[in-house]
C-alpha cells in the first residue's frame, strides 16, 4: 500500500531552454523505501568528529524505531513519540540535517495517520 505520493511537473529540454510540459507524473513511495531513504540519509550525513558519536546514536535510535511493526494504538502512539524524539535530537547536531528531517517529517505524517486509523477503528 503506497503512503506518500508525489507530484512532480516534468521538464524538457528543447534547443537549450526548459519548458514545463502538461503533464503530472506521480511518485508512489513505500513506507519502506522511506525508512531506507532515512537511514541511509543518515549513515551519509557529514558530521564533525565530535557529532559523529551522536549522529551514530540517533542511527540505532532510529533503527529500534523502525525495527518492528506496532500491531495497536498504544505501540503506535509509542512509535511516534520515539520517532518526534529522535527529531529533536537531530535537530542538535550542527550539520545541514534540513534533507534527513524533511524525510523524516513526511514518516511522522504515515505514521499518525496510521495511529487515527487504529484509533478510528476502535
Amino acid at each position: 500500500m503506497p503512503c506518500m505520493v508525489h507530484r512532480l511537473k516534468r521538464d524538457k529540454i528543447e534547443k537549450g531552454k526548459q519548458i514545463r510540459c502538461p503533464y503530472t507524473v506521480t511518485v508512489v513511495e513505500g513506507i519502506s523505501e522511506l525508512e531506507a531513504g532515512i537511514l541511509n540519509d543518515l549513515q551519509t550525513l557529514i558530521v564533525s568528529g565530535k557529532e559523529r558519536k551522536e549522529r551514530d546514536e540517533i542511527i540505532e535510535d532510529f533503527e529500534e524505531v523502525t525495527g518492528y511493526a506496532p500491531t495497536d494504538e498504544k505501540k503506535m502512539d509509542k512509535r511516534i513519540k520515539e520517532l518526534v524524539e529522535i527529531i529533536g535530537e537531530l535537530d542538535e547536531l550542527k550539520s545541514d540535517t534540513d534533507a534527513v528531517r524533511l524525510h523524516m517529517d513526511k514518516l511522522l505524517k504515515v505514521y499518525e495517520r496510521r495511529w487515527t486509523k487504529a484509533v478510528e477503528s476502535n
